[in-house]
């Protein structure tokens, strides 16, 4: 099984995946105001980014590939929530 783990600081966030490599994607946040759909559709976009290029790894079936892209997006969900607990992502 595909774990995931983001290891955050200040402005950016690290995900890594543990499997027979490690292999890990920065997801920076820094410059984007949350607070804006606009920026909270980009940060959208770089955790779907990173989720495809760490799972993209696994060679195996589309469905362990997905199941690793919806494991890392909760894993920063929760990560990021963890590091900027009063942040309000913008309602799309």
């Amino acid at each position: 099984m595909l774990k995931t783990v983001l290891a955050a600081a200040a402005f950016s966030a690290l995900i890594v995946a543990a499997s027979a490599s490690q292999a890990e994607v920065a997801v920076k946040f820094s410059d984007l105001d949350l607070s804006k759909a606009s920026g909270a559709a980009k940060l959208e976009q770089r955790i779907n980014r990173a989720g495809r290029a760490l799972c993209a790894q696994d060679r195996g079936s589309w469905g362990r590939q997905a199941d690793c892209r919806v494991a890392v997006r909760q894993e920063f969900q929760t990560k990021f929530a963890a590091i900027r607990p009063t942040s309000q992502f913008a309602a799309r």
